[in-house]
């Protein structure tokens, strides 16, 4: 009965380490170390990594420590291992500090830097985690959205950032000389040098509109 039961386990650990191994050679390659992947591009779409640049185009990934950069014209869309979707428009000049996000962690952090342009972004899995961080800084204010779709412009010529959240929870601006949080639709702030972001206002119509245009995903021919 000894042996007999001694024969069942023995058999019984073979099959479970050879379906272990089948299911590790089944499991398709990954890149641990990309954080994002294009999806759209318009234009000249750039990178710069490691002192080098190269253009970006469908399917480029993006790694910690990229400078994204667009001309006047030129946009991209990058979907991020989190599901979340950033776009970047015309003048935009973009770095990608840290990324560090696994399904399931409860504190995934997202850190970013937005020099100038204009972007949008559709957050996702960082900010629903119970202690995510995703910060993104500019030379005016810093922005933490918490779970939302909103659009950012950063104007070098007369030194202004402008946030409105299109939907989702709120999002919150701020720097040395406060902060406020935009909690309402279609509701944004503004920041100027030396002045903290002014009390939220509902942005028109007409600026929306112009705003989702401007922002909708565009293909190489468009």
């Amino acid at each position: 009965m000894t042996c007999l039961l001694r024969h069942v386990k023995t058999h019984a650990v073979l099959i479970i380490h050879v379906l272990l191994l089948t299911a590790c050679a089944t499991q398709p390659p990954s890149d641990p170390q990309h954080i994002g992947i294009v999806t759209t591009w318009h234009g000249l779409p750039s990178v710069t990594r490691n002192g080098k640049t190269y253009l970006l185009s469908n399917q480029s990934r993006i790694y910690p420590g990229d400078i994204v950069k667009n001309d006047g014209t030129s946009q991209v869309n990058i979907h991020m291992i989190d599901d979340t979707q950033i776009i970047l428009g015309g003048e935009s000049h973009f770095v990608f500090h840290e990324y560090d996000f696994v399904p399931g962690s409860f504190f995934p952090t997202a850190r970013m830097t937005f020099a100038s342009g204009r972007m949008r972004a559709r957050t996702e899995n960082v900010t629903r985690a119970w202690f995510g961080q995703f910060k993104i800084q500019t030379p005016l204010a810093t922005i933490q959205p918490d779970t939302a779709d909103f659009w950012a412009e950063v104007t070098s010529k007369d030194n202004r950032l402008e946030v409105i959240m299109l939907e989702g929870k709120q999002v919150q601006v701020g720097n040395d000389h406060g902060s406020v949080q935009i909690k309402r639709q279609q509701f944004g702030t503004t920041v100027r040098a030396g002045s903290a972001p002014k009390t939220p206002q509902i942005w028109s119509k007409r600026a929306l509109d112009s705003i989702r245009k401007s922002t909708a995903p565009r293909g190489p021919d468009q």
